[in-house]
């Protein structure tokens, strides 16, 4: 926020900001502590907002700090318990540890996707212990952890939340889309069991077309030596890679760069850096195993 770097200081229940240019650290407030928490009370996730800062405790409270380092209690009538919240279709927008998405407008909160019939409440976007949340191209992508999903909405009017993540025909086991940073979205580790898993994936690419003899580079970043890139040039927007046996507790991202051309400017070429970050499978079944994935890499300019 305003050039400078915020940081969330768990263990002093306080808000850091840092000069990048000097390293020089000042501190920025203090937070307020829960009387019922004695000194457990600790912020857990912090988000740039258009008039400051978003800061959530693991409490459940969620606080605004604004650029002077005002602090300032949000939704205190609301009955929640906050993970995450940040700017949103010209509101606030939270997420809740029991599952709602709750969006604030001209000082009113409601909650998203609720309706009721015949007296009954339901919800149509109803998460299953959501974490985290981002916004790309301005929509708002949610983690739904115990779902092993990644849920999106367009705007605060949708009903329903899509996927964005798809489960594949067999089940993941430890697969958590838990924690989102810039615009990459991270996936918690899996334990494999002694099998080769092929992984296929496929680039949805919005349109655009690769070009065959621009900047395509496949980095793969593979912490155990067990990967082997069976097809290490992209052609036709796919590519694949061989996970050799098992391994305990890994992680493998890997890092594009691709050269494409406009679809609606031929001859218009832009280069476009993506990470892609890989759920593994636990599988018991004989037989071949293949993990397809479907992804849109079309994330951050180079």
């Amino acid at each position: 926020m305003g050039n400078n770097l915020y940081v969330a200081s768990a263990s002093t229940n306080q808000i850091f900001e840092v000069n990048p240019k000097d390293g020089v650290a000042r501190l920025f407030c203090d937070l307020p502590v829960n009387p019922k928490a004695l000194y457990s009370s600790a912020p857990i996730s912090i988000k740039e907002g258009d008039d400051g800062l978003y800061i959530v405790m693991n409490t459940g409270e969620l606080y605004t700090a604004d650029k002077k380092g005002k602090i300032t209690r949000m939704a205190e009538s609301v009955k929640a318990h906050f993970v995450s919240a940040m700017d949103f279709n010209g509101g606030t927008i939270a997420l809740s540890e029991e599952g709602n998405v709750w969006f604030r407008e001209n000082d009113k909160w409601k909650i998203l996707g609720e309706s009721k019939e015949k007296e009954k409440s339901k919800n149509t976007m109803l998460l299953n212990h959501p974490t985290d949340m981002m916004i790309r191209n301005g929509d708002l992508y949610m983690t739904d952890t115990d779902n092993h999903l990644v849920k999106t909405i367009g705007s605060s009017t949708d009903k329903m939340a899509m996927n964005y993540w798809f489960k594949v025909t067999r089940d993941f086991v430890g697969f958590e889309p838990a924690h989102t940073f810039g615009e990459l979205i991270g996936m918690d580790s899996v334990y494999l069991k002694g099998k080769d898993i092929k992984v296929k994936v496929l680039l949805d690419l919005h349109g655009f077309k690769l070009v065959p003899d621009g900047q395509n580079e496949l980095i793969l970043n593979d912490l155990t030596g067990n990967v082997k890139v069976t097809q290490e040039i992209l052609t036709k927007e796919e590519f694949s890679f061989t996970i050799e046996k098992a391994f305990p507790d890994a992680e493998i991202y890997i890092e594009l760069y691709l050269t494409l051309e406009h679809p609606e400017n031929p001859g218009m070429y832009i280069v476009k850096r993506a990470y892609l970050d890989f759920p593994i499978i636990h599988d018991e079944e004989d037989g071949e195993l293949i993990q397809e994935q479907i992804y849109t890499p079309l994330l951050l300019p180079y």
